[in-house]
This record gives structure tokens, C-alpha cells and sequence, in this order.
């Protein structure tokens, strides 16, 4: 219970107070929970849907579901997205990389990484078919935070200290095949053999990603697994709105 506490903490803006500091077992525990958090936050988005769509419509609708997302979240992740792409378009040093991601100011390519992935996510909420919404949103929450998991059992860490470096180090094989286990469980349970085509796609985009991106800057940060869970939302959306015009859905 307490690593899926401070899972929840440190996903999300959820306003936990862990009766003492984490310890090193909790690290590698929590990483397990975070496609766990994912379903908890798609839950909190599908309640929220099924009243928006009453009231609003589709667009509307979906813009409130994203800007709620961007709430619960304390919008870590797309700040993670727009540090990681001002750094990568940088143009600098390795060195001078971490330095841009440190640097609170935010780019003109961090802006429109932001935005682009904003409405992204909104058209495709707006236009993915209303019967299946609910699961897209449940396997786009919880696929893209086991997305993060993949990333942290893969890389190093690029800086001597930071806030996911704990995680990194204390990542295992174990932890990695559970976490596995449970987001292939929900994608299955959501769009059967096609969920696990779904999971596999973001996963190896993921993968992709955060390869680049350590490539640049001698491994992953915080800011990377933000932007990581970001990019692998919106792939996930995408691949579930082209399965449904093919008539696979």
C-alpha cells in the first residue's frame, strides 16, 4: 500500500503525505504501480466523460477531458515534454542539453510540443467512436504510464541526481514483467488481441523515443519519461482511431 501511495504522489498532484520518507524497496515497488495509477486516473476521466457528454458536446467535451488530465496530473508530464524537445532542438552539447532541460523557461519548440500534443489528444478523444471512448481512454492512461517502465529498465540515468534517478537505479526485470502483466491484462480486456497490438505500438515507440533522446543527452531524466508518457499517449490514441476507420474496433 505505501509504494502504490507514493506512486500516487508522485504521478499525480493528489494531495498524499507519506508518514515517512521513501525507502529504496520503494522505488522499485512503485514503478509497478504506475500503469495502476494510469487506471485510477482513466477512471476519474471516464466518470467525468460519461457526465461531459450529457451537458457538452464532443469537442467540449473532450477539451474538458484533457484539461482534467493536465489537473491531475500537475500538468508534470507535458513540462517534462517541453523541456525534453527545447533541449533536443537545441542544437548544444550534452552538457548544455541538461542544462536547457533545468532551465525553467520554456522554448518556442516547447510550446509547440505542448500544443500539438494538447489538440492531439483532444481531436482524437472528439473523434474516436463513442462506444469504444471509454476503453481508448482506459488503455491510453494505463499503456502510457507501463511505457515509463520500459523506459526505466532500459536506460541509465543522464544526470549524478534528480528525482527519477531512484527509480532507474533501484528498476528491475521483475518489476518490469508484473507491470507488464497488468497493462497487458487491461489492454486485452479492452480491445482483446488488438489492445496487445496497441501496447506493443507505444511500447516500441517509447523505446524509440527515449533511445533518441539518450543518445543526445547520455540517458533518460525526469523530464524524458514526461515526455515519454506524453508521446506514447497520443500514439496510442492514433493507433486506436486508425484500427477504428479500418473497421477493426
Amino acid at each position: 500500500m505505501r509504494a502504490f501511495l507514493f506512486s500516487l504522489q508522485f504521478l499525480t498532484v493528489i494531495p498524499l503525505k507519506l508518514a515517512r520518507p521513501p525507502e529504496v524497496r520503494d522505488y522499485a515497488k512503485a514503478v509497478f504501480f504506475f500503469p495502476v495509477v494510469g487506471l485510477l486516473l482513466a477512471g476519474m476521466l471516464i466518470s467525468a466523460n460519461l457526465v461531459l457528454t450529457i451537458v457538452y458536446p464532443p469537442l467540449l467535451a473532450s477539451l474538458f477531458l484533457v484539461i482534467l488530465l493536465t489537473v491531475l496530473t500537475g500538468g508534470l508530464h507535458l513540462d517534462g515534454l517541453a523541456d525534453t524537445f527545447d533541449a533536443l532542438n537545441s542544437g548544444k552539447e550534452q552538457e548544455a542539453m541538461l542544462a536547457v532541460m533545468r532551465d525553467s523557461s520554456t522554448g518556442v519548440m516547447g510550446v509547440l510540443s505542448i500544443v500539438s500534443v494538447f489538440m492531439t489528444k483532444v481531436f482524437l478523444l472528439t473523434f474516436i467512436p463513442r462506444n469504444i471512448k471509454s476503453f481508448a481512454i482506459a488503455g491510453m492512461l494505463v499503456t502510457s504510464r507501463w511505457s515509463m517502465t520500459v523506459v526505466l529498465r532500459f536506460f541509465k540515468y543522464a544526470r549524478q541526481q534528480g528525482k527519477a534517478r531512484e527509480f532507474v537505479q533501484n528498476m528491475s526485470t521483475p518489476v518490469l514483467i508484473a507491470a507488464s502483466c497488468f497493462a497487458a491484462i487491461v489492454s486485452a480486456a479492452s480491445f482483446g488481441i488488438r489492445g496487445i497490438a496497441l501496447l506493443v505500438v507505444s511500447g516500441v515507440v517509447a523505446f524509440g523515443f527515449a533511445h533518441f533522446a539518450a543518445t543526445k543527452i547520455g540517458g533518460i531524466t525526469g523530464d524524458v519519461l514526461g515526455a515519454v508518457n506524453e508521446i506514447s499517449e497520443c500514439v496510442y490514441l492514433i493507433a486506436v482511431y486508425s484500427f477504428s476507420c479500418l473497421g477493426g474496433m
